[in-house]
């Protein structure tokens, strides 16, 4: 739920809580899994990614 509140307190999309969770979880981020489990184009996996970076959720 937290992760939750905060992407929509940072206006990303939903879809970016998974990535966060496994992040959390697991320290590691998947860009390959992450772009199957929820079945984005690399476009829109490196636009996620952008801005998780930009809202500093994510440092590259």
């Amino acid at each position: 739920m937290l992760l939750e509140e905060q992407v929509d307190a940072d206006g990303l999309n939903a879809r970016t809580v998974s990535m966060l969770y496994e992040v959390c979880v697991t320290r590691r981020l998947r860009r390959s899994r992450y772009r199957l489990d929820e079945s984005l184009s690399q476009g829109q996996e490196a636009r996620d990614l952008r801005d998780l970076a930009a809202k500093g959720r994510l440092t590259p």
